[in-house]
């Protein structure tokens, strides 16, 4: 990769005779020199547009060139680097390469080394320009990756969402239930100048009605019943980053007013306590309600709607961009399956069909509980051969019909003590059709009435003999 012809050097050198010979050779090669004599006039031309690289030798009139390249790192760290220097001082140039200088060249040099060391300088340069280009264009891959779809309509939010991170403005994130107003407001954080600073999410909807204010602006020590301790609030946490609110909507008419004053003045008090202390947030709202109709009924503020609503941004449902169905249910249906240790086999044709005519009116928060659905583990379609058997009753006796030929009469006679099951006591068995006909059900404690019984008024007026027997009889039992 050459380095561009054209670039503009900043030459630092207190001998003017040294200074004219390296500045012939520099523009020979095609660059713009800026000179300068010491420090003072040095750090006049720092800030020169389209400067890439500065050439300074280690003694100046005034400092030295280390203090020269301190003072580069820390306002165009940008920038490359190289110190000259007499030939016995090679300490200072091992120096100025542990702080961060990309050269060094030891006096006397010749016009092909000097060359040389400028252009691995510039080409040093622009690899660090690229790599940055390339690491701010995958943080803002990074930044919407929970971001999916390819609809025009998300396209659209891809852009106003780059366009707006940088900034510190506040946005009022609109849209229905389940369209990802947080995914949004994470986007706008991780995008920011702030990524490396809190986020901090808050659902006002669910807030205890009593504690609103000292969750909010923080509390000293003894402020309300069960303050132990000082806490710091939402707004200090957030301090040096980004508080998110999501359902403003939901917020108290009573904080209203407290928060457009913390908002407008970037100060808090902690409830309790009378020192002020100011933060540096950055503030980003949600909600899934019309706030200007909320206005027009006197359930929000205006002077606070105003303020909140300085850039606005609006999600589309998902029924408004069912071209991205697919794409989400593949996205969530592959994380459900890495998350289940299964392997994943994509998702059928008819099922996305049917999925992508549903009204889905949870958008995409309804979606992916549903493709979460096609991942998990499903029961095997083969099922296995039964083997016949006989029918039996709920006491383990064959019901009467049944072609077995294991039967035989005292089938209950196992279950009770011996005396209950003497042949010469009761019959063996009263029939077998329901569980409490038994011969045991009286000392099981089950109740004697039959099923058909409880059914036909007219058996249940029979005599007890007449019923046993006829009982007896349908069990093929002998009454003795």
């Amino acid at each position: 990769m050459p380095a561009d012809a054209g670039e503009r050097i900043l030459l630092v050198e207190d001998d003017l005779l040294q200074q004219q010979l390296v500045t012939g050779i520099l523009e020979g090669a095609g660059h713009t020199v800026l000179r300068a004599a010491g420090m003072t006039e040095a750090q006049q031309h720092l800030d020169a547009p389209g400067l890439a690289l500065v050439l300074s030798d280690y003694k100046l009139a005034e400092g030295d060139g280390l203090a020269l390249l301190g003072l580069l790192r820390e306002r165009r760290p940008e920038l490359s680097f190289i110190l000259m220097t007499a030939y016995g001082c090679i300490e200072h140039a091992v120096e100025a390469i542990r702080s961060g200088a990309d050269d060094y060249l030891a006096k006397p040099f010749e016009r092909a080394a000097l060359l040389l060391a400028v252009d691995k300088a510039l080409r040093s340069r622009a690899l660090r320009d690229e790599n940055r280009r390339l690491q701010s264009a995958l943080s803002e891959q990074e930044g919407l990756v929970d971001l999916i779809g390819r609809a025009p309509a998300m396209q659209r939010l891809y852009r106003q969402i780059q366009r707006l991170a940088p900034t510190t403005a506040t946005v009022l994130i609109e849209g229905e239930s389940g369209t990802g107003k947080e995914l949004v407001a994470r986007a706008l954080h991780r995008l920011s100048r702030r990524a490396a600073q809190p986020f901090v999410a808050v659902n006002c909807a669910a807030i205890p009605e009593g504690l609103v204010e000292a969750e909010f602006f923080g509390a000293e020590r003894g402020a309300y019943t069960g303050a132990q301790a000082a806490r710091p609030g939402w707004f200090e946490q957030a301090d040096g980053g980004t508080l998110f609110l999501d359902e403003i909507g939901e917020l108290p008419l009573a904080l209203q007013p407290k928060l457009l004053r913390a908002l407008q003045e970037g100060r808090v008090t902690r409830v309790g306590g009378s020192r002020e202390q100011v933060v540096d947030v950055r503030l980003l709202a949600a909600t899934n309600r019309d706030l200007r109709r909320e206005v027009a009924d006197g359930r929000f503020r205006e002077d606070l709607f105003w303020r909140l609503n300085v850039v606005g941004l609006s999600l589309p449902p998902l029924r408004e961009r069912r071209e991205d169905i697919p794409l989400l249910v593949e996205q969530f249906a592959a994380a459900a399956s890495r998350r289940h240790g299964l392997a994943f086999e994509g998702v059928p044709r008819p099922l996305l069909r049917a999925l992508i005519a549903q009204a889905w009116p949870g958008n995409v928060r309804e979606l992916r509980c549903s493709a979460r659905k096609t991942a998990t583990p499903r029961r095997s379609r083969k099922r296995r051969r039964l083997r016949a058997r006989p029918a039996m009753a709920a006491c383990g006796c064959p019901r009467p019909g049944s072609t077995s030929s294991s039967w035989s009469a005292p089938c209950c006679s196992r279950r009770l003590p011996a005396a209950a099951a003497s042949a010469s006591a009761r019959p063996a068995c009263l029939g077998c059709r329901t569980r409490p006909s038994c011969i045991g059900s009286k000392s099981m404690g089950w109740a004697r009435q039959t099923a058909s019984e409880r059914q036909s008024p007219y058996r249940a007026r029979q005599s007890p003999a007449a019923d046993r027997t006829r009982r007896a009889a349908r069990c093929g039992a002998a009454v003795l």
